[in-house]
């Protein structure tokens, strides 16, 4: 099985505990980067090069767990710069977007699933770790 490299978007350190806990659960094996807001993700994402050489095959990563409410650039603004960031890094048009929200709301469902890179909206503590394994593998994703 290929496990992909992820980045965990999500202001809350006790969200991203958790979400590591379950990747260690269903046996992950590959990357992640964590940043804790839409603003800091999206300028490790655009420092490509640097990255690149820093690590290697693990970047860039190929799936984005991304949060909705944070502070200075939330999911739907990262969504909205990510858009541009993939106009000029064609290798971003194969990161895949999986929102890992506490909100339910139809609406921010609706509009996560408005961005074409959006493949899964998940609501906290609500999912199935079979479902988070789908995703952080090779499997169902395009």
């Amino acid at each position: 099985m290929h496990f992909l490299s992820l980045l965990i978007i999500d202001d809350n350190a006790i969200d991203r505990i958790i979400l590591k806990k379950e990747l260690q659960k269903i046996d992950y094996q590959g990357h992640v980067f964590e940043h804790v807001d839409g603003e800091d993700a999206l300028t490790f994402l655009a420092n490509f090069s640097d990255n690149q050489a820093k690590y290697g095959d693990s970047f860039p990563p190929q799936c984005i767990l991304l949060d909705i409410n944070m502070p200075r650039v939330n999911g739907f603004e990262f969504l909205q710069e990510f858009s541009e960031l993939k106009k000029q890094h064609a290798t971003y048009q194969h990161t895949h977007v999986i929102m890992i929200s506490s909100s339910e709301r139809k609406r921010d469902c609706e509009k996560a699933f408005s961005y074409p890179s959006v493949k899964e909206y998940f609501i906290k503590g609500k999912y199935k770790l079979e479902d988070l394994k789908q995703v952080v593998t090779l499997k169902d994703l395009d």
